[in-house]
């Protein structure tokens, strides 16, 4: 798991938002980017980097036009509830700090 800074996003009043990055536990591992909105950019303070973890989440997506007139959907993994499982597992993670 890795982790990038809180941002603001817009003017008054802001948004805070914080994105990480996870490793799924399956046959094919695949790294899938979350965020967290508001109040839970705090979630992450207690959480050991690298360490397993169980989530809770949304799905959200929004209609995007990009410059050729086309529509777009942009999907959002929207993370409220991490709870640490294991701060020491024995799998290897790939060092992915920064997004």
């Amino acid at each position: 798991m890795g982790f990038g800074p809180t941002i603001e996003v817009g003017s008054f009043p802001s948004i805070k938002k914080k994105e990480f990055l996870v490793q799924s536990c399956e046959q094919f591992p695949q790294m899938l980017t979350f965020t967290l909105l508001q109040q839970n950019v705090t979630l992450l303070d207690e959480i050991t980097l690298r360490s397993e973890i169980e989530l809770t989440f949304k799905i959200t997506g929004k209609p995007w036009k990009n410059k050729q007139d086309r529509i777009l959907y942009i999907s959002n993994l929207v993370c409220f509830k991490i709870e640490e499982i294991d701060a020491h597992p024995t799998g290897k993670f790939p060092n992915f700090l920064n997004l």
